[in-house]
């Protein structure tokens, strides 16, 4: 198989980027991975496409799906209890997702695992970043990225001096105190 093999057929463009987007989502860069995410998509296409029998492709599918499920424990997750089975909110966490799963996952699961409330809170970055570490092998570019990425879904926001982000209603209680604070030490001035 030779490399350095470029097909210059013209392919549509937001294919291209919303299959580009993909690859970053699954590997956090797509540097030295696009070229081979491609080849594994056509190599892939190539063999399923040619096989007579899909069921047995489907059929395989649902047992590595069945089988990914039954590991679930596998990649630092936990088996999700049932809703019966849960009888509170936290009870019913979900699973540490998978590595190739898309960013909106992960996110979703960091907020689960700093049981941040998206209508009211404050954090500092580096809870956040401690805890992208902990759970995932990111590299510091792609962990500061979900860092934004993570008080972007918060709607987050610097009030202050501090590196404090506040969102929801918290936005408007820390406006007040600093207003406060801001009144009374300028009657001290007084």
């Amino acid at each position: 198989m030779g490399k350095e093999t470029t097909q210059p057929t013209p392919i549509d463009k937001d294919e291209y980027k919303a299959f580009k987007n993909w690859v970053r989502d699954v590997h956090g860069k797509t540097r030295g991975h696009l070229g081979s995410e491609i080849e594994n998509a056509l190599r892939e296409y190539r063999k399923n496409d040619s096989a007579p029998d899909r069921l047995r492709r489907m059929e395989n599918d649902i047992a590595t799906i069945k089988a990914n499920i039954a590991d679930a424990e596998s990649d630092g997750g936990a088996v999700a209890s049932t809703p019966s089975e849960a009888s509170d909110t936290r009870a019913r966490r979900t699973t540490k997702p998978a590595a190739n799963q898309p960013r909106q996952k992960k996110i979703d699961y960091i907020l689960q695992e700093l049981d941040f409330v998206e209508n009211q809170g404050s954090a500092h970055p580096n809870v956040i970043k401690n805890t992208i570490k902990s759970e995932f092998s990111f590299n510091d570019d792609t962990v500061n990225e979900y860092v934004d990425l993570v008080f972007d879904r918060l709607g987050a926001m610097r009030v202050d001096e501090s590196d404090i982000r506040y969102w929801g209603d918290s936005i408007e209680d820390r406006r007040n105190e600093l207003r406060e604070e801001t009144e009374s030490e300028m009657e001290k001035v007084e």
